[in-house]
């Protein structure tokens, strides 16, 4: 697991979704942990690089290596509250204002194009805008699905909602597919196609 989630929010976040999907399996279940994961996710971020940033604007040093104990996290977090309200100090107030230019240097002196959400040629209001589209769109097809007997509407919603919330290889999506194809084809004649399609260059 440790390779897949590197932090350990995220071996949390994927214990919690795993318990929770063995658990309890409505069809909206999935896009909404996809959803919840990616705003937790989302938000230790953005609060991690505000907390990274606080501590190089009033020069707290973060324990690491040897350093790194409860204890000295504890302590580096007390001196963080403690600056609520203040204003950084002018060095380094001078050292944050360097630090974002747009080109930044690496040790070999090397020059990195700074890919920050505020350089990036999409508004992240646009973005926000396409991702509620998407989201609307696929609980509509969901919704839809539950009272439309057209057949070849479910198979394109089934496809269109295992492509949206599956992450992953071909083999991945599998499982999923064999689980709402059940009514086309049969295990045999599922398998036998997987087998030809993995035995062939490419994708699946």
């Amino acid at each position: 697991m440790g390779k897949v989630a590197t932090s350990k929010l995220a071996q949390a976040i994927m214990i919690i979704v795993a318990c929770v999907t063995i658990l309890y399996r409505p069809f909206w279940m999935f896009p909404v942990l996809m959803l919840a994961g990616g705003l937790v996710t989302l938000t230790n971020d953005s609060l991690q690089e505000k907390i990274k940033q606080r501590l190089h604007d009033f020069g707290i040093e973060e324990p690491t290596g040897k350093n790194y104990t409860w204890r000295n996290r504890i302590k580096m977090y007390v001196r963080l509250v403690k600056t609520i309200g203040q204003t950084p100090l002018p060095t380094h107030h001078v050292n944050n204002m360097e630090s974002n230019e747009d080109l930044t240097h690496d040790d070999q002196g090397e020059q990195k194009e700074d890919v920050s959400i505020s350089n990036l040629t999409l508004r992240p209001t646009i973005a926000a805008l396409l991702l509620v589209m998407f989201a609307v769109i696929l609980v509509t097809l969901i919704v839809l699905r539950q009272f439309i007997t057209w057949r070849l509407f479910q198979v394109f919603e089934s496809f269109f909602r295992m492509g949206s919330i599956i992450f992953g290889g071909g083999q991945v999506v599998v499982p999923m597919m064999l689980a709402e194809l059940k009514d086309l084809v049969t295990d045999t004649q599922f398998f036998n196609g997987f087998a030809i399609v993995s035995a062939l260059p490419g994708p699946m």
